[in-house]
């Protein structure tokens, strides 16, 4: 046995040294991963960043702790984050928040029960973020691989912005009322299905991310333009009551756009293709302004609801899956028509059906579609089992498409009066044989 004590304090002082270091590492690792509850403490409005409003005081809520602001009572205090750059774990807010300059980073699933403001600053981090009250937004960004959910009202009145993989989902119905929002880099603005979202002003949503509608879009109140710089992908309802709508990329509906008279959705850019579930209706203008070309690989109804007149202000060309369904009440006005400033391609499926119970005669001709360039190809089906018994043959002159009758069935004679001609018939050839 080594019996010399200064061999056992060498021993000592090794051990000291390698447990310390553990020791430290043990301690700040659960400083940093367990975290701290951190409340809001006065029964007032204030701002984020005084430490006397914290339980944390003589510290502002940091990286590790979940945050609640819940005064309490019937009064709905506001607070407000306007400065400095602050990371906390979760935030849970019972009181209306403000979010004016400054940044605040959420990086785990967060919520906001009362009314929502962002003026200017930034809001990010990792975590989702959702918002039962009225958000109201008028500046700043929201930024980060997260996703924000608007679940009440939204309100845009100024140059809002979302970059860098931000998503904001809108819930609830949504007014766009001023200022000039965007949609940056891999961000996404979704328009939820059952949702609305309603403009009339004329001004720019600029951005290169991706506008998804699958709720309601209207464009209303103005005869100006709006223009839409992102991807907008319609799997809803685009509906241009007023005014023009621009959309600044490649756009394949796959939803329904609907078009009021005196009213124009124009696309200036490559591609503007109505997708295979795309529908394509209303009596205004389609107007593709850079490719001069419509492709209807889906269903085209011009009128909305009822007879009416579509105008495509360029080529259009219809594919094999494409259907144009036309309504017919009249020979003259009374009838749906598709009218092409340019040339015509045809394919697909022409179907008519009846307006008003109407039953067209023999040698009626209908004139469904007129072109200003060159018309080639044909559809490759009629469908029109609306008219039960009639013969239809589609005639395509130089500037028109035209459906004329052709033939209709014999009447059927009803049964009763065949018996009753029977009887008679053979009443006279027993006379004859007597």
């Amino acid at each position: 046995m080594d019996t010399n004590p200064l061999n056992s304090r060498q021993i000592n002082l090794k051990t000291r040294r390698k447990t310390l270091p553990i020791a430290i590492v043990t301690i700040l690792y659960a400083n940093v991963s367990q975290g701290a509850a951190v409340n809001w403490v006065p029964n007032s409005d204030g701002f984020w960043d005084v430490v006397t409003n914290w339980s944390s005081d003589p510290n502002l809520p940091g990286i590790s702790d979940d945050v609640l602001i819940d005064v309490g009572g019937a009064t709905t205090r506001t607070i407000t984050h306007r400065s400095g750059t602050d990371t906390i774990k979760s935030l849970n807010s019972q009181e209306a928040f403000v979010k004016s300059f400054g940044t605040l980073n959420i990086n785990e699933t967060s919520s906001f029960a009362n009314a929502y403001t962002q003026t200017n600053g930034s809001l990010g981090g990792t975590g989702d973020v959702s918002i039962a009250g009225t958000a109201t937004l008028t500046g700043g960004t929201m930024t980060g691989v997260a996703t924000t959910s608007a679940n009440g009202a939204t309100v845009i009145n100024g140059s809002f912005s979302l970059s860098n993989g931000r998503t904001l989902a809108l819930n609830g119905d949504t007014e766009w009322n001023a200022g000039s929002p965007s949609i940056n880099n891999t961000a996404t603005l979704i328009n939820s299905a059952g949702s609305t979202f309603t403009t009339g002003i004329n001004g720019t949503i600029f951005g290169n991310g991706t506008f998804q509608n699958n709720g309601t879009f209207v464009k209303n109140a103005s005869t100006g333009t709006t223009t839409i710089n992102p991807e907008l992908q319609n799997n809803g309802l685009l509906d241009v009551q007023s005014g023009t709508v621009n959309l600044a990329k490649d756009f394949t509906n796959q939803g329904v756009v609907n078009i009021e008279q005196g009213a124009t959705l124009t696309v200036s850019a490559t591609n503007f293709v109505n997708g295979v579930d795309g529908v394509l209706q209303g009596e205004g203008i389609l107007d593709p302004v850079f490719s001069n070309d419509l492709i209807n690989s889906g269903t085209i109804y011009p009128g909305s609801d009822g007879i009416g007149s579509l105008t495509v202000a360029g080529d259009f060309m219809q594919t094999a899956s494409g259907l144009l369904s036309m309504e017919i009440g009249g020979t003259d006005t009374l009838l749906d028509i598709l009218n092409i400033t340019g040339d015509a391609t045809f394919g697909g499926t022409l179907k008519v059906e009846s307006f008003g119970s109407f039953v067209p005669e023999v040698g009626d001709i209908f004139t469904l579609i007129t072109f200003d360039g060159l018309g080639s190809g044909v559809f490759a089906s009629l469908e029109a089992s609306a008219f039960t018994g009639l013969g239809f043959e589609t005639v395509y002159n130089a500037d028109n498409v035209q459906l004329k009758v052709i033939s209709a069935a014999p009447v059927p004679v009803p049964a009763a009066m065949w018996l009753f001609m029977s009887g008679m018939f053979s009443v006279l050839f027993v006379r004859k044989r007597r």
